[in-house]
This record gives C-alpha cells, structure tokens and sequence, in this order.
C-alpha cells in the first residue's frame, strides 16, 4: 500500500479529477494552457531554486499541472466530438457504420459516423437500426440515403437506465431507422483497421457456422477470443450473471493473462541470448496487439495489452517494474488519448479489480502457508477472487443493483477450466479465419464449452446467494470506497489517523441515511409510469408506495426500478383496477371495461386506446380537471384528443412524452 503514496499516484489522482472537471465544468483552454506553462515554470525553473527550497510548491504545483491537463485532455476531446444534426428535417447523408453492437429484439444496431452528401461536411455520430434480416448494412459498407434523424430519448421511468446519457458520453447524439428500400451501399469499401479486422471476424464467424458446432457454442467462441457477444444468448448470460462469472464472458485482463502464459510456456525453450529475447519480445508484443485488433480494440482489452507491453518491455530491458505504477501510467495514458474512458462501466471494473488484487492478494495469500502445492494453488486462486469482488463490489451494486455471493465458488471452479477451455477455443478461432473447423476437433471444443455452461447452470440454480434490487446511492459508493482504503491504510501502518478517518465514514454514512429518511418523512408524490399495455400510476408517501394498474403481470422490472430509485421500503397493489382516489382527487381509467355513471366524479381521466369513447363529448359533459393519455394511443388519437382539450382548456397529459 505504501506504492500509492508515491508521487505517481497522487499525480495521477489529480489527473483523473482534472478530467471529471473539465467533463461538468466549461473551462477555456486560453485559461488553462498559460496557467499550465506558468506552473512548470515554477516547477523546474529559477523561482523553484530560490524561493522554493523545501519542494513544498513544486508538489503543489505538480499536483495542479496534472489536474489542468486534464482538464485539457477532456476539453481537446469535447472539441472533436461533433454534432451537427437537424432533428426530424429529413436529408441526402453518407453514414460510415464503425461498431456492431449487441442485436435487439428484432434489429441489428451499429455506431456511425454521418456526413452531408452535399457538402461531406462532418455531422456526428449517431446509433443506426437495420432489420435483423438485413446483410446489406456492415462495417466498412458506405450506406447513402434519405432519411430523417431523430433525438435520443431519455429514461421514460424513475430509476431506468439512461441509455441517452450513456451514448452521450461516447460522442453520440442521435439515431435513425433504416428501411431496406430507403437506402443504397456503395459498390466500393471504405478499408481502415476496423473494417479489416471486421472482415476477419466475419470470416471466422462464417466458417464456425459451417462447423459442427451448436449456435451457442459459435457465440461462446466468439465472445471468450474475439469479444464479440452480439449472438450470446439471454439465457446464458443471466445464468453467467447469477453465477457471478460474468466477466469471463468480456476480453479481459484474465484472457491476456492465460494467452501470454501459454505463449511463454513455448518461447521459453528458445535460447536465451540477446538477439534471441528481443525477437521473443517483438512476437510477443505482436501477438498480443493481433489478439486486441481482432477483438476491436476494446477498453479492457487496449488496458490489459498495454499493461502487459510495459512490463515485458521492463523485462526485457532488465527493468525492474512495478505493477502497480504501470497500471497507474497505462491508465493515464489511455484517458489522455480517450478521457470518456473514465466513464466506462467496463474501464472502472477492470482497473479496480486488478488494483485491489495487486494490492491485497499478496496480503490474502500470506494468511494462510501450506507444504502442499495444490492447497497453495487454490489459496492464491481463492485470494485473487477475493480481493478482486472486494475492489469492485460497490461500483457493481451501485451499477447493476445486485451482488452474487456465489463468485467464490464459480470462480473456483470455472478459472482452472478456462485455461482449457481458452487454449482450445482460441485454437479454434484461429483455425476458422482460414477454413472449416475439423470436426474431431469441433466435438472437442463443444465438449469443454458446454460442460462450462453446465456448471453455470448448476451454480446459477443458487439463487438464494444472489441479492437482487439493491438501491445503493452514489455517495455511497464514493464512502465504501473511502472506507476500504482507510481499513487498508490502517491495516498496513497501524497509525491511529486512519482509525480515526474510518469513524469520520461511517459517521458520514450515519448523517446520510439520516438525511434520506428526513426527506422521505415529507414525501408525498404521484408518478404516472410509462407503460404499453397499461398505465401505472405509484403513490408514494413517505416510504410507502401504492401502485395503481389494470394489469398486474409483466411491470416487475418498471416497478423495482422505481422502488429502487424512491427508496421505497414496503409497497402494495390497490383494491380497485379502474378507480382510484389520490389525495381526494378521483382517477378513472377508461377502458373497453368501464360504466357511463362512475364518470360523473372523476376529476381525472386515463384513456386507453380501447377507450370506446368520444372525448369531446366527455369534456362537454363532465368538465374533468386533467386527461391522460396511455402511452398505446394512435398518435393520430393523441393530437385529435390534445385539440380538444386546449380548446377547453383543460390540462392534457401523455404518458408517451
């Protein structure tokens, strides 16, 4: 622990608050360059000889040269983020698509870059939907047509999750839907490194089709070697998640370690001399650059290889190498090329789970010293584990609101098998970009794979161990966080301050949940949920919750996101299904099932799209104090309805907006 308190790491530190800074916080560069001039000046020039003698400003003015580059960095990298869109005005565009993403239910969805056909002026990035039939639409593939591009959309329901926001982060700022007549490709290719090493998956994905292996299996190839995981199966993954063995699933740290072992394993037994290591050195670094291209050049994948790079560059030049300060300068040299880094999920989880293991495995592993080298093995394996959950459990909940006590166990058993399994697939994989899988060898790998995902099965049958809907705040998180490196801290040093810092959390923690319940005890809302088939209406007071619905099946998902988000602890269904009274205020859901008379009180109506109504008349003759429309309204319905309430100027609402 005494390696964070070099100078690097507070350095680094630094660095990283001046990018959250520069993200939240508009800050000129004509600020920030002469101010950054200005403090190297005083770090190695004259002023720091002859006034600064005890470093004291020169720590100082480091640690701020940091924050302000930064700051740079991120605001260098707002600048080159373009958008230049002109929302539901269709136009003649040229859209470059450069990412595959996940499929969804029935579309394939990439990222692409969008010019004007006119002028090839630069308009952004935007998310693009092709029907999942569609083979036209590719990587590489210039796509030109006439269409009309529309906002993204933020989260329709409390405690959703805010794809708009995440896809804002990642330079994105709008979308479009692409018929199969609307558009026309390019006979032409437009070739960069993405679009070649899509055209070698595409190879690799072709000839595992036309092997003798199931579809589950083909997308299990692709995503452990190439991490490609757009044909994973929704079952298989939930089992993974619940197993707690999701990660293997991602290119990761753990695939570049098993890959380099095996390698070394085999350039070991070449002679040892200089010439002889520098060209192990370049088929090492060569290889492991080969497998982060075929893989898409991925956060963690990019992380890990460089990484890797810096420390067999180290060996090589008989350097020793601290991990620790050369995941730190991996890091701050990757969020200086790509600053939104530092907002990815899967960028946050890879770096804390190596930083706790580099950090407390050593620590774990000591506490325990047998003669046995099979009980050592899976001490250290049990101690890996550990500290890797212990490093990104809170940003796990905080995230994916859930925590799977079974990671000891599946780890335990999955990791020596994915050694295995990881040689074989890779083989595999680098069979299929030439030809056809043998099919001995097909039934081999189908064998390693599905007796894996037949452990996952079984252990994903715990569900006991699994807590799921987890609210968890991101204060929270920020004081666990607080909490385990001054446990640690203390832990090492045994000085009292660090004790003292671990009351000052928990202290805080008390103060925050006791502010929570303060302003819960004067909460009192109405939330109308978006919601197809039928609306939702929540009221809530204090941490109660009533919920409101004419059918009751399939909203466990919108209402554990709002249970979640209002921090309501206890909540129940009302007795009635199409009346309602909200502080003395009468709802009436109006359906194809409702009587002309229970109309006369409402102050309040919801209309479905089989409400068999006509609301004109309704207005004139009830005088209501609000309409609202559910969100399967025809929107032809919607506006016809909208007119005639402004028109009587009575408040309309449509849960669609």
């Amino acid at each position: 622990m005494n390696q964070l308190q070099f100078p690097i790491s507070k350095t680094a530190v630094a660095f990283l608050v001046g990018i959250v800074l520069g993200f939240f916080c508009t800050i000129p560069l004509l600020l920030l360059v002469p101010a950054s001039l200005l403090l190297c000046w005083f770090s190695v020039g004259k002023f720091r000889r002859t006034f600064d003698t005890r470093g004291t400003f020169r720590s100082l003015a480091l640690y701020l040269l940091a924050l302000f580059c930064g700051a740079i960095c991120t605001s260098l990298y707002s600048r080159n983020q373009v958008s230049n869109f002109q929302f539901n005005k269709p136009e003649y565009v040229l859209i470059k698509p450069f990412e595959r993403l996940r499929n969804g239910s029935n579309n394939k969805r990439f990222y692409a870059e969008v010019y004007r056909t006119k002028e090839k002026a630069y308009l952004g990035k935007a998310v693009v939907y092709v029907s999942e039939a569609d083979t036209a639409v590719a990587i590489g593939r210039i796509v030109h047509t006439y269409g009309r591009f529309s906002k993204l959309q933020p989260p329709k329901n409390p405690g959703a999750f805010d794809y708009k926001a995440y896809l804002n982060r990642k330079g994105i700022s709008a979308q479009i839907h692409l018929n199969r007549c609307a558009y026309t490709t390019a006979r032409s290719t437009d070739w960069s490194i993405r679009t070649v090493a899509e055209s070698w998956r595409n190879t690799a994905e072709q000839n595992l089709a036309r092997s003798q292996l199931s579809a589950n299996v083909q997308a299990m190839l692709m995503a452990l070697v190439l991490g490609q995981q757009q044909g994973m199966s929704e079952n298989i993954t939930e089992e993974y998640r619940v197993a707690g063995a999701v990660h293997i699933l991602s290119v990761s740290g753990l695939h570049i370690g098993i890959l380099v072992l095996c390698m070394y394993a085999f350039l070991n037994k070449l002679p040892n001399t200089p010439a002889w290591r520098f060209g192990k050195l370049l088929t090492l670094l060569l290889i492991l650059w080969l497998f982060a291209f075929l893989a898409g050049f991925g956060p963690s994948v990019v992380r890990s290889v460089f990484m890797v790079s810096f420390v067999l560059i180290g060996k090589f030049i008989n350097r020793k190498t601290n991990s620790i300060h050369t995941l730190i300068a991996s890091a701050v040299i990757l969020l200086a090329i790509h600053p939104v880094y530092l907002f990815d999920v899967g960028f946050q989880l890879s770096y804390l789970s190596l930083l706790s293991i580099l950090i407390l495995q050593p620590r774990f592993s000591s506490l325990f010293e047998s003669r046995f080298r099979i009980v050592n093995y899976f001490r250290d394996l049990m101690s890996v584990s550990l500290a890797a959950q212990l490093g990104t459990a809170p940003l796990t909940v905080l995230y994916f609101h859930q925590f799977s006590f079974l990671f000891l166990i599946s780890n335990l058993i999955l990791i020596p098998v994915l050694g295995i399994v990881m040689i074989a697939a890779t083989l595999a994989v680098l069979i299929s970009l030439f030809t056809v899988i043998p099919d001995f060898y097909a039934k081999i790998v189908s064998f390693l794979i599905d007796g894996m995902n037949s452990c996952v099965d079984f252990l994903s049958d715990f569900r006991q161990l699994v807590f799921e809907n987890i609210s968890f705040s991101g204060w929270q998180c920020l004081l666990t966080y607080f909490l385990l490196v001054f446990l640690i801290l203390y832990c090492s040093t045994r000085h009292y301050k660090y004790l003292y810092a671990v009351g000052v959390v928990l202290l805080s923690f008390q103060l925050g949940s006791l502010a929570e319940k303060l302003i819960l005890s004067d909460t009192h809302t109405l939330t109308v949920v978006y919601q197809r088939s039928a609306p939702i209406l929540i009221e809530q007071k204090n941490d109660h919750a009533t919920v409101f619905t004419a059918k009751r099946s399939s909203i466990e998902s919108v209402l554990n996101d709002y249970v979640r988000q209002a921090k309501v602890r206890n909540w129940s269904f009302a007795s009635s299904k199409h009346y309602f009274r909200v502080n003395e205020k009468q709802l009436v859901y109006v359906d194809t099932n409702f009587v002309d008379e229970s109309l006369r009180n409402a102050h309040i109506f919801i209309l479905n799209k089989a409400a068999r109504i006509n609301v004109q008349r309704l207005i004139e003759q009830y005088q209501p104090e609000c309409v609202v429309a559910c969100a399967d309204v025809p929107l032809y319905l919607e506006r016809m309805w909208k007119e005639s309430c402004c028109a009587n100027r009575i408040r309309f609402y449509s849960v669609r907006e």
